[in-house]
């Protein structure tokens, strides 16, 4: 991943296997994300499903990341970052439910954002995830994704301030996600 870029973020469990087994997994996972990647991040969007999770981040200047670590390239932070991220949670629930061995795909899938209307979409997507699969009937009602968060400004780490500048402003936020969601972004299925 480069410095100055946005990304779609997503990785999905091993197997058959459940990412969170109950609330506090949920926290803890963002708890551990939010602590490692926002040093090297802006977190804009995240949606966290049983066995997947997606997030829409910034990654900071080149600059900006070089400041908080001097020994290394600022590429390789970020991807120390996002490892660290799922390795400490990972540790968390192996020792938590005596399980052993990885717990998430080898690799954290990405997607470079190109441009506004991606960004867009590509949030949507991201928020419609509980629909999609079957969780909820509307994005307001899954308590693991940003779609709340980002409205009534609850996460101080979440830069909901420019996710609303992107869609134009909170009541053009909320028209765009009433929308029918496309499953393909830049006619690839995700998960």
């Amino acid at each position: 991943m480069l410095p100055g870029s946005i990304y779609h973020l997503y990785n999905h469990a091993n197997g058959t296997e459940k990412l969170y087994r109950d609330p506090q997994d949920y926290t803890l996972f963002l708890e551990k994300f939010v602590y490692h990647c926002s040093q090297v991040a802006d977190i804009y969007s995240y949606c966290l499903m049983s066995n997947h999770f997606h997030f829409l981040v910034e990654t900071r200047s080149e600059e900006e990341i070089r400041k908080s670590s001097l020994h290394m390239p600022a590429e390789k932070k970020i991807s120390r970052s996002l490892a660290n991220a799922l390795s400490g949670y990972t540790q968390k629930i192996n020792n938590k439910y005596d399980r052993m061995g990885s717990l998430f795909k080898p690799n954290i899938g990405r997607r470079e954002i190109l441009d506004e209307n991606d960004f867009c979409s590509t949030c949507h997507y991201i928020h419609a995830n509980p629909v999609h699969h079957g969780f909820t009937k509307t994005m307001e009602e899954w308590p693991y994704s940003s779609f709340r968060a980002i409205l009534d400004r609850t996460q101080p780490w979440l830069d909901s301030s420019t996710v609303l500048e992107y869609f134009g402003g909170e009541k053009k936020f909320i028209s765009y996600h009433q929308q029918q969601i496309d499953l393909k972004i830049k006619g690839k299925p995700y998960f």
